[in-house]
């Protein structure tokens, strides 16, 4: 048994395999490897084709117009009819975001 471990440490490449994976490991594990491998990342993102807007969002924005309109903070039957226009698409989620001062 002692042989073929003389045997197997005499053998240039597995000892150089050894100390060059523990050396990656200990690398790694002390995060000096990270900050390259965050900007390699961040280089091929920028790197990929620009995919566009996704179909499947909708935005609705309320525009000055919009307030000229249906004046300021819109009332609560405005917004019902809105978001039942919008449910009509039977979407998955719905995220709303309205700030009004006064309740509606």
């Amino acid at each position: 048994m002692l042989k073929i471990l003389k045997k197997l440490l005499i053998q240039p490449v597995l000892i150089s395999s050894a100390i060059v994976t523990v050396a990656i490991i200990g690398i790694e594990k002390l995060g000096v490897l990270e900050p390259l491998e965050l900007r390699v990342y961040d280089q091929m993102l920028q790197m990929r084709a620009d995919p566009g807007a996704d179909p499947r969002l909708l935005i609705v924005a309320i525009t000055e117009d919009d307030i000229k309109r249906w004046n300021w903070p819109l009332s609560g039957e405005i917004l019902d009819r809105l978001l039942d226009k919008l449910e009509q698409d039977i979407p998955r989620a719905n995220r709303s975001r309205y700030i009004s001062r006064s309740p509606c």
